[in-house]
């Protein structure tokens, strides 16, 4: 259950910047702590436009596997700004980081995984979108620290982990009658 209310205004919410995330083709994404609260976020800044699509995609999919929307807002500069639930590290991260300490996914892993971003994807095109850029570098995977949610887990002989489908940023309508390609080539869905 986020504990977070989404807003959307002009007024940019006092922050700390934690560190530097990852960047993309548009923006840059970085962990931030809210000052009002003292919880983890991720920050979005977009380089060209204002994120209203991807912001109304978050507010419209109510789903554990996709981030919850805290606010967005144009700053200073004219960039729009998102901010939301902070999801851990990326898959891409994961793999990366088990490889350098010899140890493999498991297969229970791996299933709860993919249905985490199939659940994520039904979700979407329920509510008539299509994410456009799946790949590793956007699902995410947070450990999970409360015991009681990391029991069940462990009870399904999965590692206690969030998985959440990240960047729509992409996201067109199921409607929409345009061949040109959104996100990454090749990652459509």
């Amino acid at each position: 259950v986020s504990c977070f209310m989404a807003r959307s205004d002009d007024s940019e919410p006092a922050l700390q910047r934690l560190h530097f995330v990852r960047q993309g083709a548009h923006g840059r994404v970085d962990l931030v702590v809210l000052e009002r609260t003292g919880h983890k976020a991720a920050l979005k800044t977009l380089f060209r436009d204002h994120g209203a699509c991807e912001a109304h995609v978050l507010l419209t999919l109510n789903s554990p596997f996709v981030p919850r929307l805290i606010q967005h807002w144009i700053n200073t500069r004219g960039r729009g700004c998102i901010l939301m639930e902070d999801c851990g590290s990326t898959l891409d991260d994961v793999l990366i980081s088990n490889a350098h300490c010899n140890t493999k996914f498991q297969d229970p892993d791996i299933r709860w995984v993919l249905w985490s971003v199939a659940s994520a994807l039904d979700c979407a095109h329920n509510h008539g979108w299509a994410h456009n850029d799946v790949k590793t570098l956007n699902v995410c995977c947070q450990p999970v620290v409360d015991s009681k949610a990391a029991e069940i887990y462990r009870r399904a002989d999965v590692k206690p982990q969030r998985v959440r489908l990240v960047d729509w940023g992409a996201a067109t309508a199921l409607d929409w009658r345009d061949d040109r390609t959104r996100g990454t080539q090749g990652y459509n869905a």
